[in-house]
């Protein structure tokens, strides 16, 4: 019994890290336009990858965005964090290829095509 609680203590930090270094979650977007509008958006597992569902609109009558899918595909890549799906802009309804990546600031999301991308960092809510 005493060895179970020593494993089980020792692996302890291990779960807390592999939680922090997943996307999974709710996340925030950046407010853009110009009444500050912005999405809490839900980050989970469809599948073998991670998709990304509108949870909440903020400071928009937008209210039709709440459900809808805004990212979709998303597999880890070599690089450490996840690409290979697709992002939808909310404001064009513009689709774009995807990436995210966790760093210090949060959850960076870039949807690109060709070489024009928009960017933003997303804060954790949970």
């Amino acid at each position: 019994m005493r060895k179970l609680v020593v494993v089980l203590a020792l692996l302890a930090p291990l779960a807390g890290r592999a939680e922090a270094d997943s996307p999974v979650g709710l996340w925030r977007t950046e407010a853009v336009g110009p009444r500050k509008a912005y999405l809490d958006v839900r980050v989970a597992p469809c599948g073998d990858a991670l998709c990304g569902t509108v949870a909440a609109t903020h400071n928009t009558r937008r209210t039709d965005l709440v459900g809808q899918v805004l990212m979709t595909g998303m597999v880890p890549d070599d690089d450490g964090g996840w690409s290979g799906g697709t992002i939808v802009a909310p404001d064009t309804g513009k689709s774009y290829a995807g990436t995210m990546r966790l760093d210090a600031g949060g959850l960076r999301v870039q949807g690109c095509v060709a070489v024009l991308c928009r960017t933003q960092t997303w804060e954790r809510l949970n």
